[in-house]
């Protein structure tokens, strides 16, 4: 349930006041999340490279620009975060094999030993185990079975949905037209059941922007 905080009846000249700059130059300041997804390919895929490109498909990344934020926009960084899109398998038959999206999970977190860093003007931070960026939702609910021929439904997210991510809680600043990455390194390539697999990094923070 959201909760909706009692906000003030405020005068005309206060909204706008609230709604202009006050000063030249002043810019905006939004809660915002910048995100990017690149594919992991199974027994192939040991570093993925992410917000380098700008995405045609803006359902895979949100960047205006490649490695970089446009003049005059900054970004305060609060919490990393990771979704490892891996869809819910079917499998047929009693193996005693737990495949699919779980395993899938922990091949990636856990076997392989992910981890992830920010790269910023050739200054690194990291590098972090990914375990410590959860994801930000997906489904929620029970695998279902039948009877008479077994089949079950497997599903799984990386960590407690909207639990947030690694916690840098404001301390980075990333400034306009300086390069940066943030990057996920496995100690080998993960067997997967679903492949290509999409991973998806996103950065919650404040973004500063001119206002318009």
């Amino acid at each position: 349930m959201f909760h909706i905080k009692w906000a003030p009846i405020l005068t005309a000249a206060q909204l706008i006041a609230a709604s202009n700059p006050q000063t030249p130059g002043q810019p905006e300041a939004m809660p915002w999340f910048l995100y990017d997804t690149q594919a992991l390919t199974t027994a192939v895929t040991t570093n993925l490279q992410f917000f380098q490109t700008v995405q045609t498909d803006k359902t895979l990344g949100n960047m205006e620009s490649a490695g970089q934020l446009p003049d005059p926009q900054y970004f305060i960084i609060h919490y990393v975060t990771c979704d490892i899109l891996d869809p819910p398998i079917a499998a047929s038959g009693i193996t005693g094999v737990a495949l699919g999206p779980v395993n899938d999970i922990e091949q990636i977190l856990k076997v392989q030993r992910a981890t992830f860093q920010i790269n910023i003007s050739n200054k690194i931070y990291g590098p972090f185990p990914l375990t410590l960026c959860h994801a930000t939702g997906g489904a929620t609910g029970n695998g279902i079975a039948t009877e008479t021929s077994p089949l079950s439904v497997w599903y799984g997210n990386n960590g407690i949905v909207g639990s947030g991510g690694f916690p840098f809680l404001g301390s980075l600043v990333l400034p306009p037209k300086v390069g940066f990455t943030v990057s996920v390194n496995l100690a080998a390539a993960a067997t997967l059941a679903t492949s290509p697999l999409n991973v998806r990094m996103g950065l919650a923070g404040v973004l500063y922007r001119r206002v318009v």
